[in-house]
């Protein structure tokens, strides 16, 4: 079941990242960009429907091919990904993974739709659900990946892991009902560390024995220690921010607003002028605004019942 915190985090995100103009999308506070479908697809559509996921947990793939090619060589390697997805061999709706990372660092949007909310992915040897892939560019079975696609890595499961409200600290895990893989038939109970690699859901070698280690062992640590950094940054900025708001209340200038005299009761309303200056504060002026209405509307609520006190008084 979706809690409300998933939900709001789920739709926060997706409204987020709609906002944003196409090009290279950059997902608010993670210092890094998505570059979306349409910048590499050329004519390659979307062949069939796709389907929402419901994420729990994050699944770490390798492409299991060359890693000696150029920065411009990328869009034409996704495209040749495509082809063999959704040929007669595989037979997938578009590229299977959600999103990409090359040896340079750029991170790509892989399956449609992937940007703006959870799209249910496609794995070799089938796909158990409650994903979402992550896939390096590269072979890693004897090699491990640039510091680059690392930090891009990182900061795309960041990212994501606050986009779902996942929860990456140590020892933290899942357990769920396989929708079926070649590992994990249909129906079987599944506890899955919340960062994962892709043989822990399938008969596989991905991502390759030279990344897995890091996978296991020290990704999801160094991808929580970047989501409590950027936490700390956050609440740093809204004390920097809450600190330097302007003053709109200057205590010199003082006016009356009303006096009401009833018999015996007088009432003096004496309120503190605004800043009517080009630095000053909308929401404090909506509060001083507020306030004087208050204060008004109290005044001649008392003005009425002393009207009426004194209309029962010449009644007797």
């Amino acid at each position: 079941m979706t809690t409300r915190r998933q939900f709001m985090a789920r739709l926060g995100g997706a409204l987020l990242l709609r906002s944003v103009p196409t090009g290279s999308v950059r997902p608010f506070d993670y210092d890094f960009e998505v570059i979306p479908r349409e910048q590499w697809a050329e004519n390659r559509p979307v062949l069939g429907s796709l389907e929402a996921e419901d994420v729990r947990f994050l699944l770490v793939h390798h492409s299991a091919s060359f890693n000696n090619y150029g920065e411009g060589d990328v869009p034409g390697i996704l495209r040749g990904f495509y082809d063999l997805h959704v040929g007669s061999e595989r037979g997938w709706p578009d590229i299977a993974y959600n999103f990409l990372i090359d040896r340079f660092g750029q991170v790509w949007e892989g399956r449609n739709g992937s940007i703006e909310g959870p799209v249910r992915a496609d794995a070799s040897g089938g796909n158990q659900g409650f994903s979402q892939l992550v896939c390096l560019i590269g072979d890693f079975t004897n090699e491990v990946p640039t510091e680059a696609a690392l930090t891009s890595l990182r900061r795309t499961l960041a990212w994501m892991a606050d986009r779902f409200s996942i929860d990456t600290s140590a020892g933290s895990s899942v357990t769920f009902s396989s929708r079926g893989s070649n590992l994990w038939p249909t129906g079987s109970q599944v506890t899955t560390p919340t960062t994962a690699g892709h043989r822990d859901m399938s008969v596989t070698a991905c991502p390759g024995d030279a990344l897995y280690p890091y996978v296991i062992d020290g990704l999801s640590t160094d991808v929580e220690a970047l989501r409590r950094q950027l936490r700390r940054s956050r609440a740093e900025q809204v004390a920097t921010t809450v600190s330097l708001a302007p003053t709109t209340m200057p205590v010199a200038t003082s006016y009356v607003v009303s006096e009401a005299t009833q018999d015996s009761i007088s009432t003096t309303l004496w309120v503190e002028s605004p800043a009517a200056t080009r630095g000053s504060n909308p929401w404090l002026r909506g509060v001083f605004v507020t306030i004087l209405l208050g204060l008004l509307g109290a005044l001649l609520r008392r003005r009425s019942e002393v009207s009426s006190i004194d209309g029962q008084a010449n009644d007797v």
